[in-house]
This record gives C-alpha cells, structure tokens and sequence, in this order.
C-alpha cells in the first residue's frame, strides 16, 4: 500500500462489479480511502468489501440509485 495516498478518498461508481470493481480494488491497494458506490448487489459489494480489507485496505460502499438525482444528493451531502 502506498503512504502517499493515505487519508485520502476516492468514490468509486458501480463498484460492485466490472471495472468499477477493478477500479475500488486499484484504489485501495494504491494506499485510498475507498467510498463504493452500488445500486444492485448488496451480495458483491460486500464480498468486495470484504476483499478490500483482508488485503488490509480501507472501504465502505453506500447504496443509492445514480439516475434520482434527490438519493444522490441525500447521500453525497
């Protein structure tokens, strides 16, 4: 892991599958904060989760629907 990123963060979008899972895992091996975000797959998100901190990273994932743009604010803010 890297110093030079701690205690920064990073949102990942549709982080419980594809690249954007490929993308939270990157981030929290580089040394981030992990902030992932899914929709669907409550199941995935938290084996990714789970993943990331065995691997002795730091994450949480939030819900929230990207395309209703009140959940997204009730979330980010």
């Amino acid at each position: 892991m890297s110093e030079e990123n701690a205690g920064k963060k990073v949102l990942v979008t549709g982080a419980s599958g594809g690249i954007g899972r490929a993308i939270a895992l990157a981030a929290a091996k580089e040394g981030y904060y992990v902030v992932a975000h899914y929709n669907r797959g409550q199941e995935k998100a938290e084996a990714i989760l789970q993943e990331i901190k065995a691997a002795g990273g730091q994450a949480e994932f939030i819900q929230f629907n990207l395309s209703d743009r009140a959940d997204c604010e009730a979330k980010l803010t």
